[in-house]
This record gives structure tokens, C-alpha cells and sequence, in this order.
């Protein structure tokens, strides 16, 4: 809804579905290449011997758990040729060895733990939250301390993008919905004693030059909460009141590039259009 209103009109209120995107033209599509690397992080880190976090090559570890995703996703399974799928599959294994590198070593030196991983969260809605709308979302990972009080939030990302640069401004706005939930609902998993100690968005596919993560402190987001909290309420009433108007944005980085139901929305209808963008959308 925060990134268009029709768009989940469509989805949610209609139930049209998303379009199943397969492999498009014999190449892996952004969503099976998110889901390999979910899954190979998962077993990786679930399996991790202890000698590895003092230091011992995980080489071997990450060999078995990359090989046994690989079988499960191959180019069978995946719909693309098999020269393209090994060319997908060498690019992978290189940018998860470089990403499990630098992730190990900042662990180390912060003496933290991946926890819990791809874990289902759930509950009734947090204070300051509009009441009679649970919460619930998916987690790629818990990461805790040594001092076994705190408790940080891992999200993976394919790519960085610019629009996740400023985290903190991005959940005042109510633009950045995943961490804020996660840092929310994650505490009541874990048991009681202990605390939001931040989160962060891991980016698995960089360049030369470009940010590995990007973080929301458990201080931005106590003094993001309020207003994340305010306009979350704008809009599951602007939801119940049935307010979805268009809100187009095109280009290459644009949402419009990405949607699933183009035929349907009228953005391409001059006054259609006109009505959308001047209708009130809560947060923008």
C-alpha cells in the first residue's frame, strides 16, 4: 500500500495474484537467485562448526552447504539451459564466498551469533500500533550477543539500493516497513530478558566502492517509532475506508517497472492519472 495503493488493490483486495514471473528468455530471475542465496546462508550458518568461529577454515562447511542447495536448485528445477545456469551458479558461489568472508569477521569482532534463522514472527500488535491488525513477517536472521540481553536483525538484500541509505529516515517516513516489524516482534521469540540492539540490511551482490549494509539503530528507531507508528495507522484506515488511488512512478528504478498488474491500472488515462497523484496518501 505505502508503495501504491492500487497495486495492492489489486493483489489484496481483488486476489488477481502476482504474475508468476518463471525464468524469463532462459535467465534466472532476481527471485530464484534471492531464494538460493537465502537458502545456502541458512544452511551455512545453521552448520557451522565451532571451530570455525575461532578461526578454523570454513571453507568445507560452506562447500557442503552450497553444493547440496545447488542439487536441490538446478537447472531443471530452475527452468533456465545449463550453460547459463552454471555461468548463474559460479557467479553465486563467488559473491556468497566474498559476502560470508566479510560477515564472519564483523561478527567476530562484535562477538555476535547468528541466532535464529528464516524464523516466522507473529503477534497482536505492539503499543502505539493500530489495534485489530496482528503483525507478522519472516526473518532471515537473528543475530545475538555474548551478554545474552541483545538481539540484532539481519535482512539480506540482492543489491544496495539508494532509497536504503538512510534507514533511520526511511522508517520515520514509513517507507521501511520489514526492520521496524521485525525489531518489534523478534524480542517475544527469544523469551523475555531481552532487548532490540538494532538491525541491518546485508547486501550479498556489490561493487567496487558500494556499502556491504546498511543500519537502523536501536536509537533511530526509538525516535522513528512514533511516526512510524502514526502513519501505519493512516493508512490501515485509508485501507478500511477503501482509498487506493493510483500513484505512478516510472522510469527504470521506478515501482511502475516492476508491477504485476499494468493492465489493469489506468496510469496511462491522462485524467485518471491527474486524480491519483493529487490524491492524499498517507506517509507521502
Amino acid at each position: 500500500y505505502a508503495t501504491c495503493p492500487f497495486r495492492f488493490f489489486a493483489a489484496r483486495v481483488l486476489g488477481l495474484g502476482e504474475r508468476e514471473e518463471g525464468s524469463e528468455r532462459g535467465e534466472l530471475t532476481p527471485q530464484a537467485r534471492g531464494l538460493v542465496y537465502h537458502a545456502v546462508l541458512e544452511r551455512f550458518y545453521s552448520n557451522l562448526p565451532e571451530a570455525a568461529w575461532a578461526g578454523a577454515d570454513w571453507g568445507p562447511s560452506f562447500d557442503a552447504a552450497a553444493g547440496a542447495v545447488f542439487k536441490e536448485n538446478d537447472w531443471r528445477a530452475l527452468g533456465i539451459y545449463p550453460l547459463l545456469w552454471e555461468s548463474a551458479r559460479l557467479d553465486m558461489t563467488a559473491r556468497l564466498r566474498g559476502f560470508i568472508q566479510w560477515d564472519l569477521e564483523r561478527l567476530r569482532a562484535a562477538k555476535l551469533r547468528p541466532r535464529l534463522y528464516e524464523t516466522r514472527l507473529q503477534g497482536a500488535p505492539p503499543e502505539g500500533a493500530p489495534g485489530g491488525v496482528p503483525w507478522k513477517g519472516v526473518a532471515d536472521r537473528i543475530d545475538s550477543g555474548e551478554d545474552g540481553e541483545t538481539f540484532r536483525v539481519v535482512d539480506y538484500k540482492t543489491r544496495p539500493s539508494a532509497r536504503w541509505k538512510n534507514l533511520a529516515k526511511q522508517a520515520a517516513a514509513g517507507d521501511l516497513h520489514q526492520l521496524p516489524f521485525y525489531a518489534e516482534l523478534a524480542g517475544s521469540v527469544l523469551g523475555e530478558g531481552w532487548s532490540f540492539g538494532g538491525a541491518e540490511l546485508l547486501f550479498l551482490e556489490v561493487e567496487e566502492g558500494e556499502e556491504r549494509s546498511a543500519v537502523l539503530s536501536a536509537d533511530d528507531w526509538g525516535l522513528a517509532r512514533g511516526s512510524f507508528m502514526k502513519i501505519l495507522a493512516e493508512r490501515v484506515e485509508a485501507i478500511a475506508s477503501g482509498r487506493f488511488p493510483i500513484r505512478p512512478e516510472d522510469g527504470e528504478r521506478g515501482h511502475c517497472s516492476w508491477c504485476e498488474f499494468p493492465t489493469v491500472c489506468r496510469k496511462a488515462h491522462g485524467p485518471s492519472r491527474e486524480r491519483g497523484l493529487r490524491a492524499p496518501v498517507p506517509g507521502v
